[in-house]
């Protein structure tokens, strides 16, 4: 009885805050652990793979951060897209109302612009066909362990959610679907719509981290996560296989004056 007394002479404003700080911290808890969740789509001696320019490599060796994009600065134009508004277009007639195209196209836009992503590419070792795809000589790849990754992005999350309050934040494999010849109980069996991309891209083999906005009027166009004690971390920086040894040699040396020089890896790969 007598700590309920001492509860009731809590001020009335002090005791809507302790019920909202404790809210707020199961809504990031839960944010947190669904984003753990992809950890169980990747084999155990799997790694996750970004193929960057010299310039990104640079911000990511000074910041020790990787960047959530916006989805709608995407090429594919299909990203986010609903299935509904997939099979509407499908059977959609020339007559139809041009009110309504521009009523689905606004809502596809506000989805692209709450989604934000990071995408990275699943493998045991550097693929020749990422490089040819996403890279020229200059550029490197980093390979990062997928449990220090999810990990580093689920700890973010507290800092992200306070400057751009998040509804959901989840990984895992992306799943292909035909989405042009829609088969509409496949494309609903996908369940997050940042995990859903056309099987024209299945050659990517994609692994995503996605968070999402509470408002898509946001004014933010890339969110930063640290990659805390990236020097101890399971990582690795390759060049790429056609990069000349001179220029390997500066991004080895820049590695090595940033304490990264264990990280510094040479191509597997042998090019004529």
């Amino acid at each position: 009885m007598a700590s309920w007394r001492c509860f009731q002479r809590i001020p009335r404003h002090v005791y809507f805050f302790i019920v909202f700080s404790n809210f707020m911290c199961m809504k990031v808890e839960a944010l947190q652990h669904n984003m753990l969740q992809g950890l169980a789509d990747l084999a155990p001696n799997e790694s996750l793979w970004r193929y960057v320019d010299i310039h990104k490599f640079l911000s990511f060796l000074h910041n020790q951060s990787i960047m959530f994009s916006r989805m709608d600065t995407f090429e594919d134009v299909l990203e986010g897209m609903p299935v509904r508004f997939l099979i509407a277009q499908k059977s959609r007639v020339k007559e139809d109302d041009p009110l309504l195209l521009i009523k689905e196209n606004r809502q596809h836009a506000a989805i692209q612009q709450k989604h934000f992503v990071s995408c990275w590419f699943i493998g045991f070792r550097e693929s020749t066909a990422m490089w040819n795809l996403y890279s020229n000589k200059d550029s490197v790849a980093i390979k990062l362990n997928p449990a220090y990754l999810l990990a580093a992005a689920a700890k973010s999350l507290v800092d992200i959610d306070a400057q751009m309050p998040l509804s959901s934040a989840y990984s895992g494999k992306v799943q292909y679907v035909d989405l042009v010849q829609i088969n509409t109980e496949v494309a609903y069996n996908v369940k997050h719509v940042g995990l859903r991309k056309d099987v024209g891209f299945e050659s990517e083999k994609e692994f995503r981290l996605v968070i999402s906005a509470k408002d898509h009027k946001n004014q933010f166009s890339q969110v930063p996560f640290k990659l805390p004690a990236l020097k101890k971390a399971a990582f690795d920086v390759i060049c790429h296989p056609r990069m000349p040894k001179w220029k390997q040699d500066n991004i080895q040396w820049l590695m090595e004056q940033n304490g990264f020089t264990q990280h510094f890896k040479p191509s597997e790969i042998r090019l004529r």
